[in-house]
């Protein structure tokens, strides 16, 4: 019984010790919004046609994918200036502000080179001296090429 409650403090010290030395990554990570609303048809397509594949992708690592829907109340955090007036629209943010928007879905190919742009304003953003010279985001859009 002493045995089995050492090895459970430990693992519950260990379970602390990682969430805490990864809190900043978290904390700092950024979150890519998309505002719909149920009658939207070009939100309906972006659902048919990306959503099954964006989870599994490098950018939803970067930008992990929250809906927001307009046409119920907005979560408090996603009150932006200008406001979202245009459904689909796509909204980058880190740390609570935003990085940039693009409105409308019409393919594949503009998304992912929209998305693509906004990424790479992350990487603008970075102190050059605290990350690799190489640290290129590629979208799924520029792997294809």
């Amino acid at each position: 019984m002493m045995i089995c409650s050492r090895r459970i403090r430990s693992l519950l010290h260990v379970a602390t010790f990682g969430v805490a030395a990864f809190s900043p990554f978290l904390a700092n990570a950024a979150e890519l919004l998309m505002f719909t609303r149920a009658d939207c048809v070009y939100c309906l397509l972006w659902e048919r046609q990306i959503e099954p594949i964006y989870g599994k992708t490098d950018e939803a690592v970067t930008a992990p994918l929250r809906k927001v829907r307009t046409d119920r109340p907005l979560p408090e955090d996603a009150f932006l200036t200008p406001p979202v007036r245009v459904t689909p629209t796509f909204v980058l943010m880190e740390n609570g502000r935003e990085v940039g928007r693009f409105a409308g879905y019409n393919d594949d190919a503009t998304f992912w080179a929209n998305l693509g742009m906004l990424l790479r304003r992350l990487d603008d953003q970075t102190p050059s001296d605290s990350a690799p010279q190489n640290n290129v985001v590629k979208t799924h859009f520029e792997n294809l090429q």
